[in-house]
């Protein structure tokens, strides 16, 4: 809820369990209760509301309906004069039906008057401010004004809830910004951007896991998603964590795919989380979205991956192994990431897909496939030394250099966050992988499995990076500001990474 950054609302949180447990102890002492719809909006605060209970007599309720009989929006009752007792919770519908059916018409309503105009929130949400009463007529001054609010969000857009409508202080405090960050302010804010979050939205419940159960944790786009799920969920058959970052009306369209989707209709591990769009962010936060998908895992190892890859045969049975048995012999997995090498082709189809390493290596001799951007961005993943892959047996370790950004598997509570700064094309992986380095951390690569990456258009994220002359000067300043704050927390320097204790 920290995340959706709602003006004046604050809420808490209780495990079933905790309710279970505490709900005798309130009902044994409970005389008055209010229920409330879910989908009751109060204007207001519910004290107002509670402190009607001074007016009641001991066999009075009181309700409020918005639509048809036993549809309630807001009912006000005494325990003893409703008879409901503390395990028969069910004469509740029983209840609002007698309300309604004998309710009054000749309730007495207060009088109001606005004054001003709408500046803050408060002003809107006031009992005494949002509504003038004229005799023998009830009506709102801000009734248009609701209305349009309350279309907007039902048009699935909740950051209108944050900052957009209504107008009140935002909570968002942004770097203080200076000559030098002045015309780079959108990348500065990166680090301070915060997207409404629901947290497993769907899925990720009733997960068969161990010691060395490993969860794919990766982001997409919505489109994306739905194109590449059930592929992707055919190789990883471990649990998966995915950070969407969709709009609302996505976020709701979402539960129609699932029951049209082979794995989320069948599968149980695999959570999604929504990173709800925020238009007025213009790069796609991706970095921001590693972060929530790493947040989702509940396993101790996760993979860091993307959604646009495809995976050798049996690649989570054999990393799980892997870790069991560098756990085994070196006591310890602390401050190691193991390396999953990664390859692509100019052509290629899924039926195409080689799925054992003999196969891979044959085609990569024959130069039908290279290591990962090997023609575009070499050093993006050279240090893996896929010479050395060829052959390996067991897994081997390398050294870092700059801009080296492997796709890594590694603890999760250990996992540093992924830099927000870099929520856009450029440096988001490699920054990463130098606060492991820089930690300590140990590079060790696979031998036996690999990961094969689906072509496809060009990104919005890469267009704007390759078109965008001063978004390449921004972020060149972004490295160096994020080296140099590197260097200083760690007391290390470039040379230091290098060597990586070698």
């Amino acid at each position: 809820m920290s995340s959706w950054q709602l003006p004046g609302v604050t809420s808490s949180c209780l495990t079933m369990q905790d309710v279970l447990q505490t709900l005798p102890q309130w009902t044994e002492s409970l005389k008055k209760v209010i229920v409330i719809g879910v989908s009751t909006t109060l204007n207001g605060d519910i004290l107002k509301i509670w402190n009607q209970f001074d007016d009641f007599n001991h066999d009075q309720v009181f309700g409020v309906s918005r639509s048809e009989i036993g549809k309630p929006g807001l009912l006000l009752a005494n325990i003893s004069a409703s008879s409901i007792q503390q395990d028969d919770y069910g004469k509740f519908d029983d209840l609002w039906k007698d309300v309604f059916q004998n309710a009054q018409t000749n309730s007495r309503h207060d009088e109001y008057l606005v004054t001003g105009c709408v500046t803050d929130i408060h002003e809107v949400l006031s009992f005494t401010q949002a509504y003038r009463k004229a005799p023998g007529q009830r009506y709102s001054v801000y009734q248009e004004y609701f209305e349009s609010v309350y279309e907007a969000i039902a048009e699935h857009d909740g950051n209108l809830l944050r900052r957009r409508f209504i107008k009140c202080q935002s909570f968002v405090r942004f770097p203080q910004v200076t000559n030098k960050t002045k015309k780079c302010a959108s990348i500065v804010q990166r680090e301070t951007l915060t997207l409404r979050t629901h947290l497993f939205y769907h899925g990720g419940h009733d997960l068969d896991i161990d010691a060395y159960s490993v969860t794919m944790a990766m982001q997409a786009d919505f489109s994306r998603f739905i194109q590449m799920i059930d592929m992707i969920s055919s190789y990883w058959l471990c649990p998966m964590s995915i950070a969407l970052y969709a709009t609302d009306e996505e976020a709701s369209r979402l539960l129609r795919v699932v029951k049209f989707s082979g794995a989320l209709s069948t599968r149980k591990d695999i959570a999604i989380h929504i990173a709800f769009v925020d238009r007025d962010f213009e790069h796609y936060p991706v970095n921001h979205l590693r972060n929530v998908a790493k947040e989702g895992v509940i396993t101790n190892y996760l993979f860091v991956s993307e959604v646009d890859f495809f995976y050798s045969a049996d690649i989570c049975q054999n990393l799980r192994y892997l870790i069991s048995e560098i756990d085994d012999r070196e006591r310890t997995m602390d401050k190691k990431a193991i390396v999953v090498p990664a390859f692509e082709s100019r052509i290629l189809t899924e039926r195409s897909l080689p799925v054992t390493k003999d196969e891979l290596v044959e085609r990569y001799l024959n130069e039908e496939y290279e290591y990962f951007h090997q023609t575009k961005y070499p050093g993006g993943h050279k240090p893996t030394d896929y010479e050395r892959w060829i052959d390996a047996t067991e897994e081997y370790r390398i050294r870092w250099n700059r801009g080296y950004e492997p796709y890594l598997v590694l603890k999760t509570q250990d996992c540093p966050d992924f830099p927000k700064i870099f929520s856009g094309r450029g440096f988001n992986k490699g920054s990463h992988t130098m606060i492991l380095v820089a930690q300590g951390y140990r590079l060790l690569v696979s031998p036996n499995t690999f990961m094969i990456h689906m072509p496809h258009w060009l990104s919005s994220g890469r267009k704007l990076y390759l078109d965008d002359e001063h978004y390449q000067k921004c972020l060149s300043w972004a490295k160096v500001h994020f080296d140099q704050s590197l260097y200083k927390k760690y007391n290390i320097t470039e040379r230091d990474l290098r060597r990586g204790g070698f």
